[in-house]
């Protein structure tokens, strides 16, 4: 969704449906679109990826010689 977010700014949504930038809505929205925000969305994935990966097959393993 953060993203998809980024790129409704990117394309000035707010401007496209007349919204105020300063406005409620406007603010919810987002006025600019900046790239430093995908690739901290992407670094975000990638840790939650790692965690799941490390500490998700370390609890499998674990549940197997339980068995």
């Amino acid at each position: 969704l953060g993203i998809l977010a980024e790129i409704l700014q990117f394309f000035d949504l707010c401007g496209l449906l007349g919204i105020l930038k300063g406005s409620l809505l406007g603010i919810l929205l987002g006025s600019s679109a900046d790239f430093a925000d995908i690739v901290c969305y992407a670094a975000g994935v990638l840790l939650i990826y790692g965690a799941e990966r490390c500490f998700g097959i370390a609890s499998r393993h674990a549940d197997r010689k339980e068995e």
